[in-house]
């Protein structure tokens, strides 16, 4: 199924800061940032310009809706932090969390459930290990997925 670019673009202007920061990678500056734009007459006027676009090329200008992942969500409710190098690069490692149900931060907080430390791990694990949240030195165990 898609729907117009304009349609989504619309929908995306009625979204506050709440509804925003609930969006896995939107956080607080990034919301307040993309309302302000939302709100803009700017934003309007790049509305109806594409608007007329769609208009003239019949509705291509489309925006399909994912396909969902039906791998086991073994990860979902996770927020995991990576730290250090690996022997994967780290984007392949997060690719394969998120693909689990995890979300993947760059920031160690208190909404953290889990750091991998893989060599070299610096201030995010000593952040980690001040904050009491578990450690995990060796990844793969955790990318398995039930057979």
């Amino acid at each position: 199924m898609s729907v117009p670019a304009s349609v989504f673009l619309k929908k995306l202007a009625t979204l506050r800061s709440q509804e925003l920061t609930s969006i896995h990678g939107i956080g607080e500056k990034i919301a307040q940032n993309l309302i302000e734009f939302t709100d803009s007459d700017r934003y309007q006027e790049l509305l109806a310009k594409l608007e007329a676009q769609e208009a003239k090329t019949q509705n291509h200008l489309r925006l399909l809706t994912p396909v969902k992942n039906n791998a086991a969500q073994t990860l979902r409710g996770k927020t995991i932090v990576l730290t250090g190098s690996f022997d994967l690069p780290r984007p392949q490692i997060k690719t394969k969390l998120e693909a689990l149900g995890a979300k993947v931060s760059g920031t160690v907080t208190q909404n953290t459930t889990l750091v991998i430390a893989g060599e070299k791990a610096g201030t995010k694990l000593a952040k980690a290990q001040n904050l009491n949240i578990p450690v995990l030195t060796d990844y793969k165990d955790l990318l398995k997925t039930p057979d």
